[in-house]
């Protein structure tokens, strides 16, 4: 009868093991398998005050710092995509970024808000992707992923957003900052 018992013991223990294991393999497996989609959502670093036309106004040098500094706080993000506007301060802002990960910068028209997150869920499902946007976009781009109404300023340009999407589920954002407090 004890033999009986220590087997039955053993039985369970090496059931319990198995179990946990599938557990543990099934979780990593949904981990891996593309069911999150993570966007950080920015706004292009600060921009020169030099009067020329707006569609080629470079950063100033602070926004020159803020882009190098995108590196070290996104640099080890895992992020797959880089998405611009047609803008030189966007495309100023994540190409330190690009550049660090050996990514090419995907550039999007400031108008085109829908058919950048269409491209977004419908293509890069699963990945960490990067969009640089404008006061004005930035908001619309959240609010398109799921994560719900944000206000931005024009003299903010230290917000970092990141907007969780998962397979199933309701979308998630959080709310950072990095570098330089703006007002």
């Amino acid at each position: 009868a004890e033999s009986l018992m220590a087997f039955n013991q053993k039985r369970v223990i090496v059931s319990a093991i198995i179990l946990s294991s599938i557990v543990v393999t099934t979780f990593l497996w949904y981990c891996k398998s593309g069911v999150i989609t993570v966007v950080l959502v920015i706004r292009h670093a600060e921009k020169a005050e030099t009067p020329i036309d707006d569609l080629q106004r470079p950063l100033s040098p602070a926004g020159l710092t803020r882009a190098q500094t995108l590196v070290h706080v996104a640099g080890q993000a895992g992020v797959n995509s880089i998405f611009a506007t047609q803008y030189l301060r966007t495309q100023q802002t994540v190409q330190p970024l690009a550049t660090h990960l050996g990514l090419t910068v995907t550039q999007v028209d400031i108008n085109g808000v829908d058919g950048l997150v269409s491209q977004i869920r419908k293509n890069h499902r699963g990945e960490n992707v990067l969009v640089a946007g404008h006061s004005d976009t930035v908001p619309r781009i959240i609010q398109k992923l799921g994560g719900g109404t944000v206000m931005t300023t024009e003299s903010q340009f230290d917000n970092l957003f990141v907007v969780i999407i998962p397979k199933r589920g309701k979308e998630k954002i959080v709310h950072l900052k990095y570098g330089v407090p703006t007002p």
